[in-house]
């Protein structure tokens, strides 16, 4: 009985990453969902801050985070990721992430290390839809980039 117990109290480590294609405005919107204890936890250990809603110094800091942390290649180049903002809701952040002048997704890899620096069993889950197709990756420690095709 006591083994139930341990499984059940073992933390679970995920974000959720979804990416859609506008095709109107040719962009990437991206969207993670994360538990703000584990991002808070990460960004106080890096930088001494708690979340406790969008300010300035916290959207400066997730800027950077995500800079080093989250990055696209659409057909092989380098994207620039602009970071929007991001919002609390109870016990999960919301942060949104921009690309602009996206003509065509193509091939897109996809590198998600967002709080595997400090969780080794983090999963992040990664959606990415264009119109009616909707794909996905797994990432974690052994695997944190992957490629989706889209024709």
């Amino acid at each position: 009985m006591w083994l139930v117990h341990l499984i059940y109290f073992h933390p679970f480590y995920l974000s959720v990453c979804e990416i859609d294609y506008n095709s109107t405005n040719h962009s990437l919107e991206i969207t993670h969902r994360i538990f703000a204890n584990d991002l808070s936890d990460a960004i106080s250990d890096s930088y001494g801050l708690e979340i406790e809603g969008s300010n300035t110094k916290l959207d400066s800091i997730l800027t950077g985070y995500f800079h080093q942390h989250f990055k696209i290649s659409l057909n092989q180049k380098p994207a620039t990721i602009t970071y929007v903002g991001s919002e609390l809701e109870e016990d999960v952040i919301w942060c949104y992430l921009e690309i602009t002048k996206v003509k065509r997704l193509g091939l897109v890899e996809i590198y998600d290390a967002v709080l595997m620096d400090e969780f080794e069993d983090q999963n992040n889950i990664v959606h990415v839809t264009s119109g009616e197709v909707t794909k996905s990756l797994k990432l974690d420690q052994f695997n944190k980039s992957g490629y989706l095709k889209f024709d």
